[in-house]
Order: C-alpha cells, then sequence, then structure tokens
C-alpha cells in the first residue's frame, strides 16, 4: 500500500505568490496616490496661511508682495513654511490682486488670492 503525502504543489504555491504580487501591486499604488493627495492638503493649508499673511500686509500697505521661493515668503511676510514634497512656495503680486504658485513633483498648481486652487500644469497633476 502507496503511502499518501500531503502537501501543496509548486504549482499552487506559484499561483499564491502571483495572486499576492498583484495584489500588493495595486495596495501599493493607491497608497502612493492617498499619500500625496494628503500632501496636496497639507500645501493647500500652508497656501491659505500664506494668502491670509499677504492680505494682512496689504492691510498695512496697501501693496501686494511678490516673492520668488518659499525662504523669500518667508522672509517677506514672517512666515514659517516648510518645504516638504511641495515647495518652492511663490507669489506673484499684480494689480490689486495676487497669485500662489507650488511646485509638488512634476507639477506646479496655482492658487488664486482666497488660496482656492485654480490650476494645475504638468504631468503629476492630482485632481
Amino acid at each position: 500500500m502507496k503511502k499518501k503525502i500531503s502537501g501543496f504543489t509548486l504549482v499552487e504555491l506559484i499561483v499564491t505568490v502571483v495572486i499576492l504580487g498583484i495584489v500588493s501591486s495595486i495596495t501599493y499604488i493607491n497608497y502612493n496616490f492617498q499619500r500625496r493627495k494628503n500632501e496636496l492638503r497639507g500645501a493647500t493649508a500652508q497656501v491659505q496661511v500664506i494668502a491670509a499673511a499677504e492680505r494682512l500686509y496689504y492691510l498695512n500697505t496697501r501693496a501686494f508682495w511678490s516673492t520668488t521661493d518659499t525662504a523669500n515668503t518667508n522672509t517677506r511676510l514672517g512666515l514659517h513654511i516648510r518645504d516638504t514634497y511641495f515647495d518652492n512656495y511663490r507669489v506673484t503680486a499684480s494689480g490689486g490682486t495676487f497669485t500662489i504658485r507650488v511646485d509638488g513633483g512634476a507639477a506646479t498648481y496655482t492658487f488664486n488670492a482666497q488660496g482656492v486652487r485654480t490650476a494645475c500644469a504638468g504631468t503629476d497633476c492630482i485632481p
């Protein structure tokens, strides 16, 4: 009488590994997208702080201030904005209003004077 050996075959193990690989790759892609969306929310909050500081500056001087990068924005407006995934926070003043531009990955986001996103240019825009 032959003794039956129990266990998994090689094909069953390979199929299991392939399925786990597919599931983990989908999960990783979704994780990265959600992380970038959260970083954009943080950048939007910082943009709203910059917009409020610009409005306060306008109350004192009757003019908006243009800045060239994050360090210049911090110095001119008395802020402490940090560059993380999104960086190069800069303000462009023209006439009686201003826009704020922020770089993030391969995209540049534009916000209006109220801190609301109005445009995104580049290949890495987050909806």
